[in-house]
């Protein structure tokens, strides 16, 4: 059910240097240490500068990496297997493109809304450096042939193999068009589901929406900006970890809060913080001096 594509990406000549973790979580001291590298990732996806002017050194980082061969461009179209192992845990996963009409269709399921000021951040960085410069990780239900090819793609040696975050990261590429196009029938079968970079895949597509508005191409054109950037993974290669919200401040009286959400939810309050051993619709915590 959804459409996939090759790429012909702009690849890290020294990708140990190179390489970050995701934008949204690097923290003010990483971003520091990271921006005294000067060929490294940070400087494109978290450029210096206030309010517009950081938009434009993005554009300008980007056309500095590519004049000074920090990056080269594939020739050919290609999709990727990329693996990370560590001692606790190793997972793998295809990169590809996704087509961000699936997208609109709801072919490629969200879960979570997006807040306005994160998400025009990075309009305004796509915008400015015409540029996809991070992931979106999304997973599909297992596939054995998928897998299959998965598994082919690697026998062959990898472009990449480097150590970085206490992981080591591979990355294969496969160029042949019939092994290409097998992934490409296969994937009409699936639906894919949004694991991480809401704001990443909202933004491309409304980049996508400006550019459509903008050009003459048509809906059906087969250029990079259709597509959203993903990497795309079998949900038999990924771990589920538990997950927590406070709530800090409230408009209302905590008593009212819980009576509110009592009209779609079961409420447990509890004395202190737990793992369920099972699936709850909601587990609040209620500390004895109050509820935050």
């Amino acid at each position: 059910m959804v459409k996939i594509s090759p790429l012909k990406p702009f690849l890290p000549n020294n990708p140990e240097e190179f390489c970050t973790n995701p934008y949204d979580i690097i923290g003010k001291e990483e971003e520091q240490q990271l921006k005294k590298i000067p060929h490294s990732l940070i400087h494109l996806i978290l450029p210096d500068g206030k309010s517009d002017q950081k938009y434009r050194n993005a554009a300008k980082v980007y056309k500095q990496f590519q004049d000074n061969k920090i990056i080269t461009k594939e020739p050919l179209p290609s999709v990727f297997v990329y693996r990370q192992e560590s001692d606790q845990f190793n997972q793998q996963g295809l990169i590809v493109g996704l087509a961000l009409k699936d997208y609109e269709k709801g072919n490629i399921i969200k879960h979570e809304s997006t807040r306005k000021k994160p998400l025009y951040d990075r309009i305004n960085h796509i915008i400015s450096s015409n540029v996809s410069a991070g992931l979106v990780w999304t997973i599909f239900k297992a596939n054995n042939d998928i897998n299959y090819l998965v598994e082919q793609i690697k026998k062959k040696k990898p472009k990449f193999d480097f150590k970085k975050y206490n992981y080591r990261h591979l990355l294969w590429q496969e160029t042949n068009p019939a092994i290409i196009q097998q992934l490409i029938e296969l994937f009409k079968k699936e639906k894919v589901f949004i694991a991480d970079g809401h704001h990443r895949a909202a933004s491309a597509a409304e980049y996508r929406k400006i550019k459509l508005k903008n050009s003459n191409t048509s809906e059906e054109s087969d250029v990079p900006w259709q597509y959203l950037l993903s990497y795309i993974a079998s949900d038999d290669q990924i771990r589920i970890l538990s997950n927590s919200r406070v709530i800090r401040r409230l408009s209302i009286d905590a008593k009212e809060f819980l009576k509110k959400l009592e009209i779609n939810f079961k409420v447990y309050p509890m004395k202190k913080a737990f793992n369920p051993k099972k699936k709850i619709k909601l587990l609040y915590v209620l500390k004895e001096n109050g509820t935050n």
